[in-house]
């Protein structure tokens, strides 16, 4: 069918075959000591659960402190990159090829969230020109903030479904 205005409502049905499990926390504090160690915590959880990570952010300043956080308070032996608008390096390079590649921990921005999909981690080129998809179970994080400080609960829903696999 085609589209008969600009304003015509369009349904997509998606269906997954696992769908994906939600765990949310409420936060009822400003204390961000609280709400960055309920980060870590999780992101140590879903890292025991053998999934690579991907901890949303709503600006690059966080990410360095993030990095800093995960090395001392779970290990100095993870892996973590970092995605956003204009970066450069391995890390990006793999984003942008559909994969995680060595990285245990992705941290983005928003960025990440405008249709990126993680589909090739773990596949040769042959398996990917076969059509497989990678069977690597990931984790998302996202602290939606306090007050003043949010990141819009439907970018939630986006990083969910940028996981195609």
């Amino acid at each position: 069918k085609s589209i008969q205005n600009l304003f015509q409502r369009i349904i997509v049905k998606k269906e997954y075959i696992k769908s994906p499990a939600i765990n949310l926390v409420h936060l009822d504090t400003v204390d961000k000591n609280k709400r960055l160690d309920a980060t870590i915590n999780q992101i140590g959880d879903y890292l025991k659960e053998d999934r690579k990570v991907c901890c949303v952010f709503n600006n690059i300043e966080k990410m360095s402190e993030m990095q800093r956080s995960i090395n001392s308070k779970i290990s100095e032996k993870i892996k973590i990159g970092t995605f956003y608008s204009d970066s450069k390096g391995d890390c990006t390079n793999n984003i942008l090829s559909g994969k995680f590649g060595d990285y245990d921990v992705v941290l983005v921005t928003n960025y990440f969230l405008n249709g990126i999909n993680i589909t090739n981690d773990g596949l040769t080129n042959e398996e990917i020109k076969a059509g497989k998809t990678s069977t690597q179970k990931y984790g998302v994080v996202i602290d939606l903030g306090s007050e003043y400080a949010r990141i819009n609960a439907m970018d939630t829903i986006q990083t969910v479904n940028r996981f195609r696999n």
